[in-house]
């Protein structure tokens, strides 16, 4: 305790940290924009999302992530996948599940518009239901 030196009280600093740049510097882009759009029923807007890959896999080898989430009730649906690829598979199997158990149509999905689901392939999917 005696080594400790005390902080010279003198020293006045013209700005408060942290800075405005530092956030921004540390983004890889910009956030997304407030939306005023909101659904007023369940499966009118889902919102979906993939991670991976996760570092440990599980028993039957997933390692990538299907996230679903209705944006009225904010009911999230986790889905776990061996390849990014089965995301068109795993979404035609949750439209399907939205149909029969709860007799209702999905009308909007939104995205991060991530590389797996910017494809042709997905209004194929949609179109094939």
């Amino acid at each position: 305790m005696k080594n400790i030196h005390a902080i010279n009280s003198s020293l006045s600093f013209t700005q408060s940290f942290p800075c405005s740049i530092c956030p921004l510097t540390r983004q890889t882009r910009l956030p997304f924009s407030s939306s005023d759009i909101h659904s007023t029923t369940h499966f009118q807007l889902i919102h979906i999302d993939t991670w991976g890959p996760y570092h440990s896999s599980t028993l039957n080898g997933a390692r990538y992530f299907l996230t679903i989430l209705d944006d009225f009730s904010r009911a999230t649906w986790t889905h776990l996948m061996g390849a990014k690829s089965n995301v068109f598979d795993l979404l035609k199997v949750f439209i399907t599940m939205a149909q029969t158990q709860f007799h209702i149509w999905l009308q909007t999905v939104r995205s991060d518009n991530a590389f797996e689901l910017d494809s042709s392939l997905a209004y194929k999917c949609y179109f094939l239901l």
